[in-house]
């Protein structure tokens, strides 16, 4: 069964059944849902999302050209991990496939390329395999003289990587783990949300001076996400002579102020941080 969205008043296919093969988890404030289309926001946790491969940013909902794209990961094999795969008979290889939220994290999934069979990588320690792999693909590429294809790959690894976040139980533990992180701090907004319908406590996102995070803390019981990093400017070289330590991040997240862009959801920030090369 297709389904569709609107994209810009237009309906566009972004999936089949839970596989939202056309949509990235970070463009959902994008798109609203179609007459007797799929309501994404209720759906959310019980969907597959396009993996936002580095190569694809800037491609509208809709409008991706591989609807199964999948990335071999040459490094990473079936013999060499603990998942458990219901044909003995199949080896891999294993490839970079999807993403989905799980506790509120965007994790990795997987799959055979050989029997299309699925895993889902819920912890950061599941996807360690998966981003060593990338990383020895980037050595292999840069060696042999494909530094852009290099790029891509440990661009794609950072991504794997900011799905499951660095974090801390409270913000008291945030700031004992880097006292630095007290120096000066920007705010970026509270009341971000993980899905538009979420209700309750939201998150609240702002920048530390002295160590560059861009970091998101939840209302409710102070846990600590860092989303980023981008190292502080010198006020001088402000552009617009404000004297801004932080407009680098102001060009990255411009816009973060407008609802309507944002649909006040954190992965449009994980998003913009992730095309400037700035995840942590």
């Amino acid at each position: 069964m297709g389904e569709y969205a609107l994209y810009e008043g237009q309906q566009v296919k972004i999936g089949t059944c839970e596989h939202m093969f056309g949509l990235r988890a970070a463009q959902l404030s994008q798109v609203t849902q179609a007459p007797g289309g799929i309501n994404l926001d209720v759906a959310r946790d019980a969907l597959l999302f396009r993996f936002p491969f580095p190569d694809e940013d800037g491609t509208p909902p809709g409008h991706y050209r591989d609807c199964f794209r999948s990335l071999p990961l040459e490094f990473c094999h079936l013999d060499d991990t603990v998942y458990e795969h219901d044909r003995d008979d199949c080896t891999g290889p294993l490839a970079l496939y999807l993403q989905r939220y799980w506790k509120d994290r965007l994790v990795t999934v997987i799959h055979c390329d050989g029997c299309g069979h699925m895993w889902r990588l819920p912890s950061l320690d599941d996807a360690q395999p998966v981003i060593d792999s990338l990383h020895a693909m980037a050595e292999v590429a840069a060696t042999s003289g494909a530094e852009e294809y290099a790029v891509f790959l440990r661009s794609t690894a950072d991504r794997v990587t900011a799905g499951y976040g660095t974090e801390y139980p409270s913000l008291r533990a945030f700031y004992d783990a880097n006292p630095a992180r007290l120096s000066g701090e920007a705010e970026y907004g509270v009341g971000w949300q993980i899905i538009a319908t979420q209700d309750g406590p939201g998150w609240r996102v702002f920048y530390a001076r002295d160590t560059g995070e861009v970091c998101a803390a939840f209302d409710g019981d102070g846990l600590v996400r860092v989303l980023g990093i981008v190292p502080a400017d010198d006020p001088a070289t402000d552009p617009d002579g404000r004297g801004r330590y932080f407009w680098t991040l102001d060009v990255i997240l411009a816009g973060w102020g407008d609802r309507d862009v944002t649909g006040e959801r954190l992965a449009w920030i994980i998003q913009r941080l992730g095309e400037a090369g700035r995840l942590a």
